[in-house]
């Protein structure tokens, strides 16, 4: 991260600037330290009146490449891996543009980004539904209907590795629509493991 700090015209946040990282918070003794929070950019509206509002920037419900990497799921889990490749590799070809690229250089970036159909498995396509849709709301779900969130915490999410338990992979119902239940005994419609 140091290194990165000085080679690069913007900032560079390191990990142990940010809280919880593997578990652990900045500072040391108690003494307060500012704690650096990225926050995703992606939907943010330019013309907003100040950075305190939201602007008027719609949220996408769906995008396109979700429809790719739902398509090539499709195509994989029926062992159509080369047309799942194809699939991904349409995304891939979009992501290796940058501005101000000459041909040559565009070329050379969307052929080495370009997948192969003995790579395409469920892990893959988790891992480019990550880089496509992130912080777009739904990775839990992408994750706990496939049957890999606690696989994925207990990898990828240190600090919550040791708290997960199997009966998260359903959410917990309100308490303040088990109230509105006009039947007798409400709490028996909670998902197992989770208390009222």
């Amino acid at each position: 991260a140091a290194e990165l700090h000085s080679k690069e015209p913007y900032r560079v946040i390191s990990p142990n600037e940010m809280p919880g990282i593997n578990g652990t918070y900045p500072g040391s003794g108690g003494a307060a330290q500012p704690v650096l929070i990225p926050s995703m950019m992606k939907y943010w509206d330019p013309a907003r009146p100040n950075a305190n509002e939201g602007g008027g920037r719609p949220y996408p419900v769906i995008k396109l490449s979700e429809v790719y990497l739902l398509a090539a799921e499709a195509d994989m889990q029926m062992g159509n891996t080369t047309e799942a490749a194809s699939l991904i590799n349409v995304l891939r070809t979009r992501a290796a543009y940058r501005p101000g690229l000459s041909s040559v250089d565009l070329a050379n970036r969307v052929a080495a980004m370009q997948i192969t159909a003995s790579q395409v498995t469920l892990d893959f396509i988790l891992d480019e539904h990550g880089r496509e849709l992130a912080g777009e709301a739904n990775r839990w779900v992408d994750l706990a209907m496939r049957g890999q969130l606690l696989n994925r915490v207990k990898l990828y999410n240190p600090p919550a590795a040791a708290n997960i338990q199997s009966y998260m992979t359903l959410r917990p119902i309100p308490q303040s629509e088990l109230n509105n239940l006009t039947v007798p005994n409400a709490s028996q419609y909670q998902n197992p493991g989770w208390s009222n």
